[in-house]
């Protein structure tokens, strides 16, 4: 991407209004802001797995898996701590294919 297709973008993002879209009261009436991080390259042209776990209590009960961030076609997937998969959706997304359970997950 040339430097002026990347500021272009960076435009459309900070004009996006996601309490709007969302209704989540954490983006309502916030300074928009860009955060430009170092690239992390998974290797092989694929893209990164996010995967965020979910504590209450201070202990983690469900782990969200995100694939295919880059685009609109989000996969989202759940798994409990033993990496059973659960049935949990949102509609916006798609369910991501079954990911292998990561080595490092203790």
């Amino acid at each position: 991407h040339s430097e002026k297709k990347i500021k272009k973008l960076i435009r459309q993002w900070l004009n996006v209004d996601f309490y709007l879209i969302t209704r989540e009261r954490q983006y309502k009436n916030i300074e928009r802001k860009v955060i430009a991080e170092e690239f992390l390259d998974s290797g092989g042209g694929s893209q990164l797995v996010d995967y965020k776990v979910y504590c209450f209590n201070g202990k983690p009960h469900m782990i969200q898996v995100i694939s295919e961030r880059s685009g609109f076609n989000q996969e989202h997937t759940y798994y409990d701590c033993d990496w059973k998969k659960l049935s949990v959706y949102r509609k916006e997304y798609s369910e991501g294919k079954a990911e292998e359970k990561p080595d490092n997950l203790s």
